[in-house]
C-alpha cells in the first residue's frame, strides 16, 4: 500500500519540528543530527486525528531557540507545491538524493536492462519533455518517461492514490518505498526534478545523473 500522505521536509541544520493543537497534547520530533536533516512525517494521519483543529507546524532551532511558523496541516501541501526548487541546495536533500556520474549510471542501467525493475529495485525515469526525448532517443529502451513539466503541474504523489490510475496516466507502475529512483534528463531539469521529488514523495533514495543528456548523447548520432 502506498504512503502517499507522507511529506518529506528538508530542514535547516540541527532543528526540531514542533506540532501543537489548541486543546490537544503537543509533540515534537527531533531531526537527525548532521549538516542537514530530513524528517518524514505522516501529516494526513495527524490532520485526521483533529479535523476541527488543524495542527500547527513550527521549526524550532536547537541552538537559538528561534521559532518559525511554517503553517498548518491544512496549508502545508500548498506551500510545498509552490516552492522554488531552484533555491533548494544540495545539502538540504543530501539524505535522500545522491548525485552519480556516468560510470555509476552505466552500472545501474546495465542491471536495470538486464534483470529488470523487480529484481534490482531500480526505477529509471527521464524527466525531459517528449520532444526532447525524440530529438536524442531514450537513455535505455526501458527508461520510463516522467516529464518534470507534467509532474510539477499535476503533483501526482499528492493526487493519485490508485495504482491503476497512476499506470493509466504515466505508463509504469507506482514507485514503491523500497525502490531506488534514478532520475535522468538534461542537467538542469534532472537536478531540479530530483529535489522536487525529495520534497513531494516518500521515495527514500533518489539517484540523479549529473552529466545530463548533454553529455550522455554527445557522441551519439541523432535518431532517424
Amino acid at each position: 500500500m502506498k504512503l502517499s500522505a507522507i511529506l518529506l521536509l528538508a530542514v535547516a541544520p540541527s532543528v526540531s519540528l514542533a506540532f501543537s493543537s489548541n486543546s490537544k497534547p503537543s509533540f515534537a520530533t527531533r531531526a537527525a543530527t548532521g549538516s542537514s536533516t530530513t524528517t518524514s512525517l505522516n501529516l494526513k494521519v495527524a490532520k485526521d486525528l483533529y479535523p476541527s483543529s488543524p495542527l500547527e507546524i513550527n521549526y524550532v532551532h536547537d541552538e537559538t531557540g528561534e521559532k518559525l511558523h511554517f503553517g498548518t496541516t491544512d496549508s502545508v501541501y500548498d506551500k510545498i507545491r509552490s516552492l522554488d526548487y531552484n533555491l533548494v541546495t544540495d545539502e538540504m536533500v543530501e539524505n535522500i538524493v545522491q548525485w552519480i556520474d556516468e560510470d555509476k549510471l552505466l552500472q545501474y542501467l546495465e542491471a536495470f536492462e538486464t534483470s529488470g525493475r523487480g529484481p534490482t529495485g531500480l526505477v529509471v525515469v527521464d524527466v525531459r519533455d517528449q520532444d526532447e526525448v525524440d530529438a536524442t532517443g531514450k537513455f535505455t529502451p526501458h527508461t520510463y518517461s516522467f516529464p518534470y513539466s507534467k509532474i510539477r503541474e499535476e503533483h501526482p504523489f499528492h493526487e493519485i492514490d490508485d495504482d491503476d490510475d497512476w499506470f493509466d496516466e504515466y505508463g509504469f507502475e507506482y514507485v514503491e518505498a523500497h525502490e531506488r529512483l534514478i532520475v535522468v534528463g538534461d542537467k538542469e531539469t534532472s537536478k531540479i526534478a530530483a529535489k522536487y521529488l525529495a520534497f513531494n514523495s516518500y521515495i527514500r533514495e533518489i539517484l540523479c545523473y549529473t552529466g545530463g543528456s548533454e553529455e550522455w548523447f554527445a557522441d551519439l548520432p541523432a535518431p532517424e
